[in-house]
This record gives structure tokens, sequence and C-alpha cells, in this order.
């Protein structure tokens, strides 16, 4: 299994922006109300392994390394968005 097709592109990325912004945004008092969205870019891949969603503080980490290496991250955080809660343990 190629670890790396489970990263998020940039493409991937910039849509799951506008999805936040349309659908969760804390400046439109919508749905899980994220504030801030932390992203980790590895320059050798052109890809994102790992995205922090927050309300302020520490929030949510989505890392698809170690434990996590076999989620598909793009998927993992759009299941969250749509089911999941602030409470996750999972991620």
């Amino acid at each position: 299994m190629d670890i790396q097709s489970n990263y998020m592109s940039v493409e991937e990325f910039t849509d799951l922006l506008a999805y936040i912004q349309k659908k969760h945004s804390f400046g439109e008092m919508k749905g899980k109300l994220i504030k801030y969205i932390s992203p980790t870019y590895d320059t050798r891949t052109g890809k994102i392994f790992h995205i922090n969603l927050s309300l302020g503080g520490d929030g949510l980490h989505f890392s698809v390394t170690n434990e996590n290496k076999h989620r598909n991250l793009a998927v993992w955080i759009y299941e969250w968005l749509d089911d999941g809660d602030w409470n996750s343990t999972n991620c």
C-alpha cells in the first residue's frame, strides 16, 4: 500500500477549505464552528499529511502517520465534519 496515497493534495485541501467555510465556519456561525485550520505540508511529497482543526486552543489533530497511516486524510476529515463531534477520541 502506498502510504502517500492517503495524504491530501493541495487541490483537495483547497476543496476542504471551501467546504468548511460553507458549512462549518466560525465566521458564518455554522456547523462545527471551526475557527482555525493548520495543515502540515511535506515538501518531499508535495502533499499534506496532518491537519489541525480548532475552535481556538489545541483542537483536533488528524494525522495519517503511525497508527493512522492506513486512513485517508480527506475521507477521515469529511466523515468527522459530517458525523463527529469535538469530543472525538479517534483523531
